[in-house]
């Protein structure tokens, strides 16, 4: 049983001191729940006032002896820095009251209550690809005055950040989730390490940090590099901390996963999950084994090569061993499609492909096959039986005339299905069960953009744009929105209703100048039509996909990124044809 350790009620407000001291009776079954995740926010309306109330989230073991010995609480930190953040000029709610609980000699639950402020956050005109530069310049100084105040504000991102906005376009700020900040006299470096949270918007960044350090009277190029360095190095520790969150929450044998309907899923459908969360898990760690050298690339990583090469066989003798009766029937509608082409030499293996979709934790409304005709002569005789067992549940299989070899993915669907949502696949990759969800994911953030899994980052050598192989891929980046970023296919791309025009179906233009791209003749057309591709936080997410041995890839890309190079050679065409250069804008926008 909780007890109350300690209370503290600010004087002008001891009038709610009942309602204050009945909080940890009354919190779970009284208020308005305003946000509920890690920590719980609700509203109370008491003798005709509002009072926000945030419970934090109960702290482990470790914490629980620190809180209770070593140092404040949550709660005790955010109530004593909203009063030294307001005396130092910085608007945040007015604190009321903070509350700390026990069991035993230890604190278990806190409380902390404040003054409402029905506000929007900054995310709102700030975090959705465009931004109100009015709004970023008054953040640039009003971050500049905090800072000279002393002020390090924790978790400083745009949903902490609320606003304000006059008759005559002048911006006011207010910060919540103050508990995590520090007062102390910054310099230069202590700034910077404070900014690199504020956005993953690479373009809203350097606007923001530029007129920073114009205010602060800093070198605009060297402030603007230094912040970038810190992301990126802050994003890479987040990315590793979410690996291996997800690592160890995969380890317990006990969860229990669950589909459409709550149906519990099979005991070899836990099992591949787990076996696919290792292999991503022991591959990332490899990555970061190659990086430390030539003795550790070539010898200290062989133990991890080998460890890599067994899960990801394990994976997929799995899957081998998945029978239709596993998976649940799609529900035949048009507003998810997913869409994808084969050919002979890879279509025995097909239906494994097909079994990583069908397992899909947000799942399509169908799959669609699209096959050519003179390449299976005989129909779906040519077909494996398990192949065509999956008409059951939910995939299509359509017989096209001729052969556009990998454009039939989305040839055919765009225009048979113009309204719907499509997602692109390859047919000879096992994909995760996130990969559509986070697709959809993207595509709420940044609605109207192609989104997609794994990209490449178009770069630029003296005016000029870099060859394919030099283009690096986009496995370490925040979510970004860019016409630089192009959609690896590999990896699932999402293609929003109508964003093409019919320059896209031209045959005799992709087949002269395009046949064995089509990722490249997509990204062309997204050009011409000024779409924007919105890479993904890849490292958190999908690593590397597992390839299905013995399907050609190596072959194919040895064709077009190898000795024959047939990537450049594609490319400079479809650029000599619609001058590509002249959409990309200014090359400096890739950092």
């Amino acid at each position: 049983m909780s007890k109350i350790k300690k209370i503290v009620i600010c004087p002008d407000d001891m009038a709610l001191q009942n309602f204050i001291m009945e909080l940890p009776k009354t919190f779970s079954v009284m208020g308005t729940t305003l946000y509920k995740g890690r920590n719980t926010v609700k509203a109370f309306g008491i003798n005709g006032r509002t009072l926000v109330v945030k419970r934090y989230k109960r702290p482990n073991l470790v914490q629980r002896v620190a809180y209770s010995f070593f140092k404040r609480s949550k709660a005790e930190r955010a109530y004593l820095y909203a009063q030294i953040m307001r005396e130092k000029g910085i608007n945040t709610p007015r604190e009321i009251a903070y509350i700390e609980l026990r069991e035993g000699i230890l604190m278990s639950d806190s409380f902390f209550v404040s003054e409402p402020c029905a506000l929007p956050s900054l995310s709102k005109i700030l975090g959705n690809g465009q931004f109100d530069r009015n709004a970023a310049d008054a953040l640039a100084r009003q971050l500049a005055v905090m800072h000279e105040k002393g002020v390090m504000h924790g978790d400083l991102n745009l949903t902490n950040i609320l606003y304000k906005k006059d008759e005559n376009n002048n911006f006011t700020f207010w910060f919540i989730d103050t508990n995590r900040s520090s007062f102390i006299q910054a310099d230069k470096n202590d700034c910077l390490d404070n900014l690199k949270r504020l956005t993953h918007d690479r373009k809203l960044m350097r606007y923001v940090v530029s007129r920073y350090a114009e205010t602060r009277g800093w070198n605009v190029d060297e402030t603007v590099a230094g912040v970038m360095k810190k992301l990126i190095r802050f994003e890479h520790r987040r990315a590793v901390h979410g690996r291996f969150k997800r690592f160890l929450k995969h380890q317990k044998a006990e969860k229990k996963y669950s589909v459409e309907n709550n149906k519990e899923r099979t005991c070899i459908d836990k099992e591949i999950d787990l076996l696919y969360n290792q292999y991503i898990w022991e591959y990332f760690i490899l990555r970061v084994v190659k990086r430390k050298g030539f003795f550790h690339r070539h010898l200290m990583s062989l133990p991890l090569r080998a460890k890599v090469k067994l899960n990801k066989k394990k994976v997929i003798n799995m899957y081998r061993g998945l029978y239709p009766y596993d998976l649940l029937p799609l529900s035949g509608g048009n507003d998810l499609i997913v869409s994808l082409t084969s050919f002979p030499s890879r279509i025995s293996t097909l239906h494994l492909v097909i079994y990583s979709l069908l397992r899909q934790e947000t799942r399509p409304d169908k799959i669609i096959l699209w096959l050519s005709a003179e390449e299976f002569s005989n129909g779906k005789e040519d077909l494996s039986p398990q192949l065509i067992e999956l008409e059951k549940y939910g995939l299509e299989i359509h017989f096209v005339d001729g052969n556009i070899r990998s454009h039939k993915k989305y040839y055919y669907v765009f225009r048979e299905y113009p309204d719907s949502m499509v997602i692109t696949v390859d047919d000879d990759i096992l994909y995760p069960v996130e990969t559509i969800t986070n697709l959809l994911r993207l595509q709420k953030k940044f609605p109207g953009q192609i989104c997609c899994n794994i990209s490449r980052r178009i770069t630029f050598c003296d005016g000029q744009m870099s060859p394919y192989k030099k283009w690096p891929k986009n496995q370490e980046a925040a979510d970004n929105s860019s016409p630089l970023n192009v959609a690896i296919g590999c990896g699932g791309v999402l293609y929003p209703p109508h964003w093409y025009d019919d320059e896209l179906f031209r045959k005799d233009l992709f087949m002269e100048h395009c046949p064995y791209a089509d990722d490249l003749w997509l990204k062309a057309n997204e050009l011409r039509c000024g779409i924007d591709v919105v890479g993904a936080l890849n490292s958190e997410i999908f690593f590397k996909p597992i390839e299905i041995p013995g399907t050609g890839r190596s072959a194919l890309q040895k064709r077009n990124n190898g000795r024959k190079n047939l990537n450049d050679t594609q490319w400079i065409d479809l650029n000599g044809m619609w001058t590509l250069q002249q959409y990309l804008g200014r090359s400096d926008d890739n950092v």
